[in-house]
């Protein structure tokens, strides 16, 4: 029995090893007609089938030997995806200050009576509007030297601030004018000279007179601290008309690890009717 199969075994071997040797013997001859036919095609120049003789050619293989296209790798790369994920928003500015003006039309407010008017009178009701302005600050650190310019001329130039107080309690809250230029009298005496001789009308417009914008000063400003003030103002031609806009200009100081830093500001509030 053993013998059968050993027989058995060489006659398989000598069948599969006539088979391999035809398959050979049938594709070798076509390949080699293949590239004598490709060394039959000339040379012009340096230039083959019109690649660089630099460049290697491509070889293409008869039809039976060219391997299915299912298993030649492709060179389509496929497009990249758009990322889904949306830009970082630009960084929004740290709101320190806030503002907020309104304008109280109703008459006879007990706390008018603490607003000390261009003309040591007190508040005339068919003269003065009376606009609340707000100062908040915004941050949970203190701010230092808060000194501001409010103004109510903006886009209104006649109108005028005729008294200024603050409503809340912050401590060292001051207000100021712009400094009125003294005038001088130009005369000549009986030598035939002129001499300039100063008045003393100075001191008293610096403090009776109306003003387009007062300055505020405050040495300390608690955070979220709020500094609320009252403002009398005038308009020329329609007295108790209150103006459309305020705008406030400044600069005060913060800490920071570097030491304190100046800052400013400059916005235009409406005021609220």
């Amino acid at each position: 029995m053993w013998q059968i199969q050993t027989e058995r075994s060489v006659f398989v071997r000598l069948i599969v090893g006539i088979l391999l040797w035809s398959l050979i013997g049938a594709g070798l001859p076509e390949a080699l007609r293949w590239v004598k036919r490709r060394q039959a095609i000339g040379v012009d120049a340096g230039n083959l089938n019109g690649h660089s003789v630099d460049q290697p050619l491509s070889p293409v293989l008869p039809a039976h030997l060219t391997p299915p296209s299912s298993v030649i790798p492709s060179a389509h790369v496929s497009p990249k995806k758009p990322s889904t994920h949306s830009p970082d928003p630009p960084a929004q500015p740290v709101v320190v200050l806030t503002f907020h003006a309104l304008y109280v039309a109703v008459r006879n407010m007990p706390e008018r009576a603490r607003v000390p008017t261009w003309n040591d009178a007190p508040w005339d009701e068919d003269d003065y509007a009376d606009v609340r302005l707000t100062i908040t600050n915004a941050l949970d650190l203190p701010l230092q030297s808060l000194d501001l310019d409010i103004s109510v001329t903006e886009g209104d130039p006649k109108t005028g601030i005729a008294g200024i107080a603050q409503l809340t309690n912050v401590s060292g809250v001051e207000f100021s004018k712009t400094p009125f230029q003294t005038p001088t009298l130009r005369v000549r005496g009986d030598d035939g000279k002129s001499y300039n001789i100063p008045t003393d009308i100075g001191g008293f417009l610096n403090q009776h007179r109306v003003v387009s914008h007062y300055g505020m000063f405050c040495p300390r400003l608690g955070r979220n601290g709020i500094i609320g003030l009252i403002l009398a103002t005038i308009h020329v031609g329609d007295h108790n008309r209150p103006p459309d806009r305020i705008k406030i200009t400044g600069t005060y100081l913060t800490e920071s690890n570097a030491g304190r830093i100046t800052r400013q500001i400059s916005q235009v509030i409406d005021v609220m009717k």
